[in-house]
């Protein structure tokens, strides 16, 4: 692994380093690989909803128009929609694999779930879960108004599912004096959002935790936690923490070392898993994106006996 440095004393702290991120990435190669499309490794999906059968043998196709980000199917394949479609179609097998395929395994029921689709922009994730399960109960929650507003015209659209929409910032879900979602309250089953800042990513999935419910979660940036005190980026996990100097921490994470992404991934994957509480997740990396992403994915805890 090679990189450019602008001074000897950062490419001497990346040599040192560089070797460790070489083994990391081959750990995140061998994580849990999402379902490829046209499989259906369980069987049981259909036992759900049909809707689900049809996409993972045939994709997008098999959705209505207004639920795909390509916007129908000359834009399916094209620039920036065909990448969310991938992106959204990764999602949905990671959904099916690492989470539903675990609850159905230790017999909690699925057939009605509260998701919470965070971040949501113009509810690209949302409207295709809501879609591929309408039982379920999806619930979008942006800061932004003029999101939303489109969000309830494409629900509209799609003529069935369950949605409802919250027009806030996240970090306050739960919190605040003003009034929940209607019917599913502040509780929920299941988060999810993709492409989200780093720090809303780790609130998603911290909220998820002390909930005890799944998350699915994406980010488009490598995000830290900053010591406000010196104003510095450490790691998060224990185990990172133990093993890189934070001056060496910080070097690669302010440099392009083209594994960056890969060791902010493994900060945080290991600091949600050392969480009191938490359900060892699952980091996948993503396909067909831009930059080097990930997606982090647990089921929650087991239930109590």
């Amino acid at each position: 692994m090679t990189t450019r440095c602008r001074s000897t004393s950062l490419c001497e702290r990346l040599r040192r380093v560089s070797s460790d991120l070489d083994a990391m990435a081959e750990v995140l190669a061998s994580q849990t690989e999402p379902l490829p499309p046209g499989t259906n490794a369980s069987g049981v999906w259909g036992q759900l909803s049909d809707r689900v059968d049809r996409f993972l043998a045939e994709g997008y196709e098999s959705v209505p128009d207004v639920v795909d980000p390509g916007g129908g199917a000359d834009g399916r394949r094209m620039g920036r929609g065909g990448r969310k479609r991938a992106l959204m179609e990764q999602v949905v097998y990671v959904l099916l694999d690492v989470v539903l395929g675990r609850w159905m395994k230790e017999g909690r029921g699925v057939e009605r779930i509260t998701v919470v689709d965070v971040g949501c922009g113009v509810g690209d994730l949302g409207l295709l879960v809501g879609y591929l399960f309408p039982a379920w109960r999806v619930v979008f929650v942006d800061s932004r108004p003029q999101s939303l507003s489109v969000v309830h015209r494409r629900a509209a659209g799609v003529g069935a599912g369950s949605y409802a929409a919250w027009c806030g910032d996240f970090g306050e879900w739960g919190t605040i004096s003003g009034p929940p979602p209607p019917e599913s309250g502040w509780d929920f089953d299941l988060a999810m959002g993709t492409g989200l800042c780093g720090h809303t990513a780790d609130t998603v999935s911290r909220a998820a935790i002390a909930r005890g419910a799944g998350f699915v979660v994406s980010w488009c940036c490598d995000a830290l936690a900053l010591d406000d005190a010196r104003g510095v980026v450490t790691p998060r996990s224990r185990a990172l923490a133990a093993h890189y100097t934070a001056v060496d921490y910080a070097a690669v994470v302010a440099s392009n070392h083209p594994a960056r992404g890969a060791l902010v991934a493994a900060d945080r994957f290991m600091h949600l898993a050392e969480l009191p509480g938490a359900h060892r997740p699952s980091l996948l990396p993503l396909r067909r994106t831009r930059s080097p992403q990930f997606l982090l994915a647990s089921p929650g805890p087991p239930p109590t006996l």
